[in-house]
């Protein structure tokens, strides 16, 4: 019995993990309509009103432009504070994954991968001070197409 809910289990998660986009598989490319644009991620509640949000322009030759404003929300007795955290420069595209990286504030590497229209995933490698962030600020996350 045990075994049965354990392969149910896995094939569920497995489906729904395939519906969201998220395969092993990579494109060999993506188009410029897909690239170019605002993304957005919503945090949950309670302040799901605010969003990180990012721009990309591609720009050819395997290159694109990319700008973060990022924040961590966070209350204090009672009122909204904010952390932010900016990023803007030319990432380099193969397939649908862009690549930044910057020594700047300490080694940070910032990887996106455009994983269907409107939607892209971020992972953010050096902490929120390596890429310039104040504290607790990450790129990280699922963005959507404005």
């Amino acid at each position: 019995m045990n075994n049965w809910i354990i392969k149910s289990t896995l094939l569920s998660l497995l489906l729904v993990y395939s519906a969201l986009g998220f395969t092993g598989t990579h494109r060999d490319s993506v188009s410029k309509e897909e690239v170019n644009g605002t993304f957005i991620m919503h945090f949950p509640a309670p302040h799901n009103d605010l969003a990180n949000t990012l721009k990309v322009q591609a720009l050819g030759g395997g290159k694109i432009n990319v700008s973060f404003k990022l924040i961590y929300p966070y209350m204090v007795n009672g009122e909204l504070q904010a952390n932010t955290g900016e990023l803007s420069g030319v990432a380099r595209i193969k397939g649908d994954t862009a690549i930044y990286s910057s020594s700047e504030f300490g080694q940070c590497t910032i990887t996106i991968t455009f994983i269907k229209p409107g939607m892209l995933s971020v992972k953010q490698e050096g902490s929120d001070a390596d890429c310039g962030f104040g504290h607790n600020v990450y790129a990280d996350g699922t963005y959507y197409k404005k």
